[in-house]
């Protein structure tokens, strides 16, 4: 071959070898990629061969819930705002999935930087398809939000709204005009007070004057009732701290209550409430409560009654006479009995031994532990609070081996036309207490007792004895 030609036929092999190394190059790309989506699929199972519905519920269940999304809670978890987006991103199998699953899309916390997030918030919402909506919005403590922007995001859904939290003062809560907006879908409401606003300044906001599927409201903060005119009269539960009993007069149709008392005006006069059926009362140990709150209180209904904190709220004497006065069909009770006896308390339980079926007992001392444990045996001398069915000791101690099991025994036993049986024990003591040598008083090793306890487990227990390092869980498994 003469020169030319050479020349020409190594140009042709240039021209193919660049050839083939782009189609190399091609299939090098195309196995990277097939490798990524293979490890993601061998990493999130999930998305393997399960129906499309099923991953969908999935995800659902792994969203985070209201209270996590609140700002005090974020820090912990920087990443739960978005978490819909963080499953875009695993795998395209996933990415498909959760963009056609409106579920995943219907509550959004909206950025804070809302006069840029307009766009982002109508994308989100847009995915939610046509569902009822849950909106968040927390302003920071550094000063007001641009508020136009979210008057009009929440003005836009208003129609589609079941849910809605803010965090303003009550005149930037008035400037949203939420009265003037019809709300039909909304059931529940919370609402926060940022720290820079001024207590001397605030002026009650009326809101929420057009949403009548509205039931329940919960008072963030520093909020309180005076700062807001709610539609009381419909409301059928409560949260927040209170510094007055008005709530109690302002909502008649309350079925569930739970309030943190502060110092505040709490007047003398009796307050009978028919409905109310739920009331939890946390009082902390820093502030100086009302003197036996409950001497204020008629509640015919109730079926659940829980006091925290200090004993000032209510002592055994207090709460005595409003079971005598109320005569409620109480079925679950939790006390602090503050390191008192087993007898100062035992005309409390008389008096709902016949409905109570959860109980439980705070800062109890080992004699009334062991009061419990022995009720309805022939040497207790006390009534035996026969349907009872749940049972927890929480900063107590005083639970032995032996007293636990006759305990357990016993209420395991069933006779025709007896209550149901027992279902759940759970102790909370110190550190280091349980197995240690007051709890067990025979030569049996940890083992047997733990054999012995595992027994009413497999008869159907919930058992919890948690111990500082030590955790014994059962629940109908070991």
């Amino acid at each position: 071959m003469s020169t030319a030609d050479l020349r020409k036929r190594l140009v042709e092999l240039d021209a193919a070898i660049l050839e083939q190394k782009l189609v190399l190059d091609g299939l090098q790309r195309d196995k990277t990629t097939v490798q990524r989506e293979l490890s993601a699929i061998s990493t999130f199972p999930v998305s393997t061969g399960l129906p499309v519905e099923i991953t969908t519920e999935i995800f659902a269940q792994c969203l985070p819930t209201i209270e996590e999304l609140r700002e005090d809670k974020v820090p912990f978890i920087p990443s739960t705002p978005l978490v819909p987006l963080v499953l875009l991103g695993v795998c395209r199998v996933w990415r498909d999935i959760a963009l056609a699953a409106p579920v995943l899309w219907t509550t959004v916390v909206i950025p804070s930087n809302i006069v840029e997030a307009g766009a982002f918030v109508d994308r989100w919402l847009g995915r939610a398809a046509l569902l009822p909506l849950s909106i968040i919005y927390h302003a920071f403590d550094v000063g007001p939000a641009p508020l136009r922007p979210l008057r009009d995001v929440i003005h836009q859904y208003a129609h589609r709204i079941e849910y809605l939290e803010l965090s303003f003062s009550p005149f930037e809560i008035s400037e949203l005009e939420l009265d003037s907006v019809v709300l039909p879908l909304l059931q529940r409401a919370t609402f926060g007070i940022p720290e820079y606003c001024s207590p001397g300044s605030m002026h009650a906001a009326k809101i929420l004057g057009h949403a009548p599927q509205l039931r329940a409201v919960v008072l963030l903060k520093e909020a309180r009732l005076f700062h807001f005119t709610l539609p009381c009269l419909q409301l059928t539960k409560f949260e927040g701290e209170i510094d007055t009993l008005g709530i109690f007069r302002m909502a008649p149709n309350l079925i569930e209550v739970k309030c943190a008392v502060g110092v505040g005006d709490f007047e003398e006069t009796d307050i009978s409430h028919p409905r109310l059926k739920s009331l939890t009362v946390t009082v902390s140990s820093c502030r100086s409560p009302p003197t036996n709150l409950l001497d204020r209180f008629t509640l015919p209904a109730l079926h659940s009654l829980h006091v925290s904190g200090t004993t000032e709220a209510t002592d055994s004497e207090s709460l005595a006479d409003f079971f005598r006065r109320s005569a409620p069909p109480l079925r679950t009770l939790s006390i602090n009995v503050d390191d008192c006896t087993y007898w100062e308390w035992s005309e409390c339980f008389s008096c709902i031994a016949n409905t109570l079926e959860n109980l439980e007992v705070v800062w109890a001392l080992p004699l009334f532990v062991d009061r419990i444990l022995h009720l309805g045996s022939p040497a207790s001398g006390y009534h035996p609070l026969p349907h009872l069915q749940s049972l927890a000791f929480v900063h107590s101690m005083g639970v032995t081996h032996n007293a636990l099991v006759h305990f357990l025994h016993n209420r395991s036993l069933l006779t025709p036309g007896s209550p149901p049986r027992f279902r759940s024990f759970r102790f909370n003591c110190p550190h280091g207490t349980f197995l240690n040598d007051e709890f067990v008083s025979t030569s049996e090793t940890s083992a047997e007792i733990t054999a012995d306890l595992a027994a009413f487990v497999d008869d159907g227990l919930d058992l919890c004895i948690p111990s500082g390092t030590r955790l014994m869980h059962h629940s109908r498994r070991l």
